[in-house]
């Protein structure tokens, strides 16, 4: 958005950030379809509670799971197999489940051995790609209710060429992929004229590359490693002050660990804390107009 680059836009997942955000290289999402409620892609006016950046926020809101019945769905393309289900586990509680995997490896043998020509200089590839996602809902009360949320995601990926030199042939290796792993516990509470959420998450994101091949008489071997640990904690409230007046305010803190550009022994790590508070008042008028001040 504007210009900006990975580190401008933001995608959260109930208001938590997901860095790692594609399967396969940026086709589609690690999140789950089953899991989604809403999105929305917010370019300018941003909340107080929406913290420090600059150029887009693409926010994602999961849903609720079913306290009335038991349901399962299933689907299967050549690129994901899903399969969800979500139950009551009482009156009060509920949850959900909600699994992928990608059958590409095995579909790239199939089609290797058919049209061997078909996909160019590739000696082997491997593919190992897949999600998890769950969410357990607890009313706690008449105006409360507890979910905790986990999603797991992996991507890896390798691939064998075939180089050569001096009439000799050699087979050079390259592997790539990234993780997540994110666990959020949320709170909400609802009043008469106000609502609070309290929240805290870890968030873990790792990414990797290795490659090892041959060039002009050397072997070469490079392992590049990266990864970030978050650890979050934020309170929000609103209240409504008037008809169309409201009244937002709250804090956020974020410890964040950060390894980059590991390369064999050499491991440079760093601490970073933020911390942000908010107050902001909205004036709304359904359809007409909307005025916001923020500090």
């Amino acid at each position: 958005v504007r210009g900006g680059n990975m580190g401008n836009n933001l995608i959260t997942l109930d208001g938590v950030p997901v860095y790692g955000y594609s399967h396969l290289l940026g086709l589609t999402t690690i999140i789950p379809q089953d899991a989604m409620s809403e999105s929305s892609l917010l370019k300018g006016g941003f909340d107080g509670g929406s913290s420090n950046f600059t150029a887009g926020h693409l926010k994602i809101t999961t849903r609720d799971p079913s306290r009335e019945r038991f349901r399962m769905s299933a689907a299967l393309n050549n690129f994901l197999a899903s399969l969800s289900v979500e139950s009551p586990i009482s009156d009060k509680m509920s949850f959900m489940l909600s699994g992928r995997i990608s059958p590409l490896a095995w579909e790239y043998k199939a089609v290797r051995g058919m049209l061997p020509d078909l996909l160019g200089g590739f000696e082997d590839f491997g593919a190992g790609v897949g999600d998890l996602y769950g969410k357990f809902r607890w009313q706690t009360g008449k105006r409360s209710v507890l979910n905790a949320s986990f999603l797991g995601s992996m991507d890896g990926y390798s691939f064998d060429s075939k180089s050569s030199y001096e009439g000799i042939s050699y087979r050079n290796d390259e592997k790539m992929g990234w993780n997540n792993i994110i666990g959020t516990v949320n709170w909400h509470i609802d009043g008469n004229r106000s609502f609070m959420d309290l929240r805290a998450s870890v968030n873990r994101y790792t990414s990797s590359q290795e490659q090892r091949k041959y060039y002009r008489g050397v072997w070469n071997h490079l392992t590049l490693l990266s990864s970030l640990t978050e650890y979050m904690l934020s309170f929000d409230r609103t209240e409504s002050l008037f008809k169309a007046f409201k009244m937002d305010y709250g804090t956020k803190l974020r410890l964040a660990e950060f390894a980059p550009g590991q390369v064999a022994s050499l491991n440079n790590r760093s601490n970073s804390f933020l911390g942000t508070v908010y107050l902001q008042g909205r004036y709304d008028i359904e359809n007409r107009l909307s005025a916001r001040a923020t500090v």
